[in-house]
């Protein structure tokens, strides 16, 4: 719309400009005809006729030539007035098309007027539906804050429910963690049960034998102070090569000696340094027994409290936990008690490895040494 309002500002500039340019049309130029002069016939003769009749003559060829311009100057307006015409007829076309064009220009005026007018309408109605809305709308906002308030009053409640439901999480996680480590334990059990009491048997056979060897080392120490009252009763013997019975070393003597009596003072020592052995075995045997009996006693609890958890499935969440933690305190116990008797064990081994008759890494296998025995 602003383009064709330009067009049509810049046709009325140029026809206006147009008409300032044009040059005035002048009024049709008034020929005057000369005036014919009458001459009356002179009476004089002939020669007066020719006078006359030349003078006359001369008067229709100056009229002549007087018409001759005046033809050439009517041509010359006839010329202008064609072209003034020519040029007239021009502006009459631009204005006539102006006119249409201004005809054409108003026609689009009121076409868009029109279209501005059904678009006014539509948009009023439009408007009218959005006031609606908008008026539904501030009330579903009011309606929506009243809820928010709410919600809001009880959003403390909420969170306390929320970390109050966390932490009930966090324990049923604990406590089946903890119950697959005790089932895992219990599958554990099972086998070390077993164990155990492969272990009692073997722990009877190490007393049974423990016994024998006490009883022929008692045997050996009286045959040996017997040999030794002997010995020192006989006189100084020549070099002799002494071995023991009892799978010993043998003592080589390379120089003679006086009497017999340094052999068997040095298997006395070593009959004492057996003696040590064997009493420090028997305090092995007894934290091994120590250790089997804590082992029972501590499987028998865990065993009690499963067989609880088993038998009441369906126990509180807070029993499970208390038995849970009485569980762990138990087992700690139980652990705590076999390290310090490992750490007593070990404490009495280094005080009683300088007095042991052998090295630990040649001294047998307390089995097979009883054995040999």
């Amino acid at each position: 719309m602003d383009d064709e309002l330009m067009d049509d500002d810049v046709l009325f500039d140029a026809m206006d400009s147009r008409m300032h340019a044009m040059p005035e049309i002048d009024k049709p130029m008034r020929i005057e005809q000369p005036k014919a002069e009458t001459y009356a016939p002179a009476s004089n003769g002939p020669d007066i006729k020719d006078g006359v009749y030349m003078e006359q003559i001369l008067n229709l060829t100056h009229q002549v030539g007087q018409l001759k311009a005046s033809a050439a100057e009517f041509t010359a307006a006839r010329v202008q007035s064609a072209a003034e015409l020519s040029t007239l007829r021009q502006q009459l076309d631009r204005q006539e098309s102006a006119s249409k064009h201004l005809k054409q220009m108003l026609k689009n005026i009121s076409d868009k007027y029109t279209a501005l007018q059904i678009e006014h309408k539509s948009t009023k109605e439009l408007a009218d539906e959005h006031r609606l809305h908008l008026t539904s709308a501030q009330e579903r906002v009011i309606a929506l804050e009243a809820h928010v308030e709410a919600h809001d009053a009880q959003r403390e409640q909420w969170a306390q429910l929320q970390i109050a439901h966390e932490a009930l999480r966090l324990e049923l996680l604990q406590v089946t963690s903890e119950r697959d480590a005790w089932q895992s334990q219990v599958q554990h059990f099972e086998g070390v049960e077993a164990a155990n009491e492969q272990l009692r048997s073997d722990a009877a056979t190490i007393a049974l034998e423990h016994e024998l060897a006490r009883k022929r080392s008692h045997h050996i120490i009286k045959e040996l102070r017997k040999s030794l009252a002997e010995e020192r009763a006989r006189p100084p013997p020549s070099p002799v090569v002494i071995s023991t019975p009892l799978a010993v070393k043998c003592i080589y003597v390379a120089e003679p000696i006086d009497s017999a009596a340094d052999v068997v003072s040095e298997f006395a020592l070593r009959i004492e340094g057996l003696l040590q052995a064997n009493a420090l075995l028997s305090e092995r045997l007894r934290f091994s027994e120590e250790n089997t009996r804590l082992l029972a006693t501590d499987l028998e609890k865990k065993r009690l409290l499963l067989s609880h958890l088993t038998h009441n499935a369906m126990t509180d969440v807070d029993e499970m936990y208390v038995l849970a933690k009485a569980m762990h305190s138990e087992r700690l116990e139980t652990a705590n008690t076999l390290l310090q008797a490992l750490l007593r064990e070990n404490a009495a081994l280094k005080a009683r490895a300088p007095l042991a008759p052998l090295a630990l890494s040649e001294a047998p296998a307390p089995p097979t040494h009883y054995r040999a025995m």
